[in-house]
């Protein structure tokens, strides 16, 4: 993620004649894109799709900003930091249900030795 935070730096330099860089959008994104990995969410089917779909976007914002799209960029890291987000909550919903399931199993052995 450092080499993608140094691109997106060269190209904020590039396009800030455009307007103001989206730097707090490029800050958002990249904790979002990091608390999503963090969780595991490359390591479940159910939110897999969600941080891919976060790291398209923001590739693609990198891409706007090197062309000068200050506001198209910022529409993409909007995005990006949605489907990071939604990619954190889907794994936690995953690893919290997967949970449940083990316990209710292991309530059903231990029910299942008292009789």
């Amino acid at each position: 993620m450092r080499s993608v935070t140094s691109a997106m730096l060269v190209a904020l330099m590039m396009g800030a004649c455009a307007g103001a860089a989206p730097v707090a959008e490029i800050s958002r994104a990249e904790r979002a894109i990091l608390a999503a990995q963090e969780v595991g969410a490359e390591d479940q089917p159910a939110s897999t799709i969600y941080l891919l779909l976060a790291r398209e976007a923001y590739t693609k914002a990198q891409e706007r900003l090197a062309v000068g799209d200050t506001e198209g960029a910022r529409r993409l890291l909007l995005r990006a930091e949605a489907d990071a987000e939604l990619a954190l909550t889907v794994a936690r919903e995953s690893s919290v249900r997967d949970a449940a399931e083990r316990t209710l199993e292991e309530a059903s052995h231990l029910g299942s030795g008292l009789r």
